[in-house]
Order: structure tokens, then sequence, then C-alpha cells
């Protein structure tokens, strides 16, 4: 989760940006790395702050798929936290 949060808030700093997304994990198994459990960490950060980070884990099976949930995934989180800030 830290490297998806240092992602989202470098993306801020390095475009200057007031929003920054940020998505990293795994769409797809990597047996050799013993890596079966598809994930990915998502983070959101606003004005510098992280205002949402957690892990994401799709329901799809195909790689392009999960791919394209995470992001789903992460746009929603994005405007639940955008809508209801935490105090």
């Amino acid at each position: 989760m830290e490297i998806s949060q240092r992602m989202a808030l470098a993306v801020c700093d390095v475009f200057n940006a007031k929003l920054g997304l940020s998505l990293t994990g795994y769409a797809s198994p990597i047996p050799e790395q013993q890596i079966y459990d598809l994930f990915a960490f998502g983070t959101v950060a606003l004005d510098g702050k992280v205002i949402f980070s957690d892990k994401l884990v799709s329901t799809k099976q195909e790689p392009e798929e999960i791919r394209e949930d995470y992001a789903k995934l992460l746009i929603l989180e994005c405007a639940k936290a955008l809508k209801y800030p935490k105090m």
C-alpha cells in the first residue's frame, strides 16, 4: 500500500495536480513467483494528502477485465472520498 500512496502523492507533486490516483498490484497470476492471489492497492491523494488507500479485489476472471475493474473500483472510491471527506 505504501508504494501506491507514494505514487498518488507523486502524481500531485510532479504534475502539480490537485488530485492524484494510483494503482499497483496483480491482474494475472505469476506462478514462477508464487503469486496466485490477485489484488491491487489503490490510493487517492487530494492536495498532497492521502484521502483513500486500500486493497482492491476484483470478481472478474480475465486479466483485461480485472485491470478495468480495478480502475472502476478506484474511481468509485475516489468519488466517495470526495463526496464524504473524513473529518
